[in-house]
Protein backbone atom coordinates (compact mmCIF):
# COMPACT_ATOMS: atom_id res chain seq x y z
CA UNK A 1 0.00 0.00 0.00
CA UNK A 2 2.73 2.49 0.96
CA UNK A 3 4.78 1.57 -2.11
CA UNK A 4 1.79 2.29 -4.36
CA UNK A 5 1.23 5.66 -2.68
CA UNK A 6 4.89 6.60 -3.12
CA UNK A 7 4.78 5.62 -6.79
CA UNK A 8 1.67 7.77 -7.33
CA UNK A 9 3.25 10.77 -5.58
CA UNK A 10 6.46 10.42 -7.60
CA UNK A 11 4.50 10.16 -10.86
CA UNK A 12 2.34 13.16 -9.98
CA UNK A 13 5.18 15.49 -8.99
CA UNK A 14 7.61 14.34 -11.70
CA UNK A 15 5.62 16.50 -14.14
CA UNK A 16 6.84 19.68 -12.39
CA UNK A 17 9.08 21.98 -14.42
CA UNK A 18 12.61 21.52 -13.10
CA UNK A 19 13.96 24.95 -14.11
CA UNK A 20 15.20 26.89 -11.10
CA UNK A 21 18.12 28.98 -9.82
CA UNK A 22 21.62 27.53 -10.15
CA UNK A 23 22.31 26.93 -6.40
CA UNK A 24 19.26 24.66 -6.17
CA UNK A 25 20.49 22.33 -8.89
CA UNK A 26 22.49 20.13 -6.53
CA UNK A 27 19.24 18.48 -5.36
CA UNK A 28 16.60 16.82 -7.49
CA UNK A 29 13.37 18.82 -7.59
CA UNK A 30 11.30 15.70 -6.88
CA UNK A 31 13.32 15.05 -3.71
CA UNK A 32 12.88 18.66 -2.54
CA UNK A 33 9.13 18.56 -3.11
CA UNK A 34 8.53 15.18 -1.48
CA UNK A 35 10.74 15.79 1.57
CA UNK A 36 8.94 19.12 2.03
CA UNK A 37 5.51 17.52 1.63
CA UNK A 38 6.21 14.72 4.09
CA UNK A 39 7.87 17.08 6.55
CA UNK A 40 4.82 19.34 6.58
CA UNK A 41 2.46 16.38 6.92
CA UNK A 42 4.52 15.30 9.94
CA UNK A 43 4.16 18.71 11.57
CA UNK A 44 7.07 20.79 10.27
CA UNK A 45 6.17 24.48 10.15
CA UNK A 46 9.45 26.02 8.95
CA UNK A 47 12.17 25.26 6.43
CA UNK A 48 14.52 24.35 9.27
CA UNK A 49 11.99 21.89 10.69
CA UNK A 50 11.57 20.36 7.22
CA UNK A 51 15.35 19.97 6.94
CA UNK A 52 15.50 18.42 10.41
CA UNK A 53 12.71 16.00 9.46
CA UNK A 54 14.64 14.98 6.34
CA UNK A 55 17.85 14.45 8.29
CA UNK A 56 16.04 12.35 10.91
CA UNK A 57 14.36 10.21 8.23
CA UNK A 58 17.18 10.21 5.63
CA UNK A 59 17.95 6.50 5.83
CA UNK A 60 14.33 5.57 5.13
CA UNK A 61 13.84 8.27 2.49
CA UNK A 62 16.88 6.99 0.57
CA UNK A 63 15.15 3.66 0.02
CA UNK A 64 12.76 5.28 -2.48
CA UNK A 65 14.14 8.76 -3.27
CA UNK A 66 17.33 9.70 -5.06
CA UNK A 67 19.30 11.86 -2.62
CA UNK A 68 22.79 11.97 -4.19
CA UNK A 69 23.70 15.13 -2.23
CA UNK A 70 21.82 14.16 0.93
CA UNK A 71 18.88 16.09 2.36
CA UNK A 72 18.30 19.55 0.90
CA UNK A 73 19.32 22.19 3.43
CA UNK A 74 17.32 25.09 4.75
CA UNK A 75 17.31 27.86 2.11
CA UNK A 76 17.64 30.67 4.65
Amino acid sequence: MIDAAIILLKEHFSALDGSRAQPSLKHLLLAIVLVTLWGVICGADTWLEIENYGIAKQEGLETFLELPQGIPSCPL
